[in-house]
């Protein structure tokens, strides 16, 4: 087939088919966009067990015991409490793979060193499946409130501002007596728009307080976003675009149980395979420390 980039006048007929004009291939590829991964930075990833784990392998993690208090009266006899061992279960439930092969002709001749970028591309896949599962599994099976739930975010009579909103969630986090240290708050785009509306309120030190201020000033929801108490994350990633988490870190345990790459000669033919598994589990371990949320937009 021919290449003919330049039109010819009519009724000129040399080189008819377009083949003296060379073809250039580029030696690299147009990257796609990549979406930004935020659940290793709001789930508990300490809970990986020193033996051999794998698809279909539990993780027990102890919760702590109830301690009952009683009325005390003088020469009470006390009874002793017994104590339970009560436990969250987390299967490493999930695998995802990548493989595909390059012939060596491929390799040799080709105008694209493939395999790399390829490869590149494959993990990229996996974190971002990862990522993803994880997020859907927050929003399915993390506890809800009222005072969060159906909120219209905007700026007008009956509408709720997107820093009122986080307002509302730290105080049900408070009520639920959940730690303060490593609260954080996952948001679509579209509510970081609405947050960067409210720009002036945010970077007022009436709002944000002292330990706050000085990070929103120089940052403008850059790194080490905190507002109300919660370190912000923009996701992609969120089941929905209306869709709010908010928590602890130590709520939601996550371990990634094998995550690796292999390269291996075709067996019947010449070339190589390459392949990346990735095999995990997640499991909310404490109810009352994460809350999905949902909001519309006024």
């Amino acid at each position: 087939m021919g290449n003919n980039p330049f039109p010819a006048a009519a009724g000129y007929g040399q080189f008819p088919n377009g083949n003296w004009s060379k073809i250039t291939f580029s030696n690299d590829l147009i990257m796609f966009n990549r979406t930004i991964s935020v659940v290793e930075e709001i789930t508990n990833n300490d809970y990986l067990s020193d033996g051999p784990v794998g698809m279909g392998s539990e993780v027990e993690i102890m919760k702590e015991p109830e301690i009952t208090v009683t009325p005390y009266a003088r020469g009470k006899r006390l009874t002793p409490q017994r104590i339970d061992d009560d436990k969250v279960v987390l299967t490493i439930s999930e695998a995802n793979s990548f493989a595909f092969e390059m012939d060596d002709i491929e390799k040799a001749l080709g105008h694209v060193d493939w395999a790399p970028k390829l490869m590149n591309a494959g993990v990229y896949a996996l974190r971002n499946n990862y990522d993803t599962s994880v997020l859907s599994f927050i929003v399915s099976n993390a506890s809800t409130n009222a005072s969060t739930t159906g909120v219209s975010i905007g700026f007008g009579a009956g509408l709720t501002t997107p820093l009122n909103y986080l307002g509302t969630c730290r105080r049900v986090l408070d009520e639920n007596d959940v730690a303060e240290a490593g609260r954080y708050a996952v948001c679509s785009p579209r509510f970081f728009e609405y947050m960067e509306d409210e720009d002036s309120s945010l970077t007022d030190i009436s709002y944000t307080g002292d330990t706050e201020f000085n990070a929103l000033r120089a940052t403008k929801f850059g790194a080490n976003r905190v507002v109300k108490g919660f370190v912000l994350y923009k996701s992609n990633n969120l089941p929905a675009n209306t869709d709010v988490i908010y928590g602890n870190v130590n709520a939601v345990a996550a371990v990634q149980a094998i995550d690796k790459t292999k390269v291996a000669d075709i067996p019947d033919g010449f070339g190589q395979m390459f392949a990346g598994l990735h095999v995990f589990g997640r499991q909310v371990i404490k109810d009352e420390s994460v809350f999905h949320g949902t909001v519309t937009f006024g």
